[in-house]
């Protein structure tokens, strides 16, 4: 399927260069052509190998400035993603990690490290009002929220791991 996407869309990207570069700007057929495959190979170019390449960097970039992760021996880290806590004000950047035994947020601008045993989690429910909101609400009755997806995916995990 992304392939056919690559496809149709640089063959629709060298069609408009082809037909902007030979009526509006009144190129030879020669100058339309070739115009229109430079261009068309330098969208491919960008769009499909430099973007790409340039956001895995910037992950592994994201993934060196988390602070390492100690998991407790034997601990399991079942799910992973990137994530915002949300305490009403301000969303802090980072990653929630679920494993056997704990649910992990850590921030990545500061060394915030929230951690949550199984047994300490009453309840998790989606946010009424946030798309991609999970509420967590703590034995000691505390709210915490968090931004992540698939939200209903974590909600599944969390309540057949914590709850159950």
């Amino acid at each position: 399927m992304k392939q056919k996407q690559l496809i149709i869309s640089c063959l629709g990207w060298l069609v408009v260069q082809f037909v902007s570069s030979r009526f509006i700007l009144d190129y030879s057929f020669n100058q339309s052509l070739f115009n229109s495959l430079f261009s068309t190979g330098f969208f491919a170019f960008v769009a499909f190998y430099l973007i790409p390449k340039l956001a895995k960097r910037e992950e592994k970039k994201l993934e060196r400035s988390l602070p390492s992760l100690q998991l407790i021996p034997g601990e399991i880290v079942l799910l992973a993603a990137p994530a915002n806590s949300w305490n009403g004000v301000e969303s802090i950047a980072g990653k929630l990690t679920l494993t056997d035994k704990r649910l992990i947020f850590r921030s990545l601008k500061s060394d915030k490290v929230q951690d949550f045993d199984h047994a300490s989690i009453a309840s998790v429910n989606p946010h009424p009002k946030l798309e991609r909101g999970i509420e967590l609400t703590s034995a000691e009755n505390t709210r915490y929220i968090f931004l992540v997806h698939p939200r209903r995916h974590w909600i599944k995990l969390l309540n057949d791991r914590v709850i159950a």
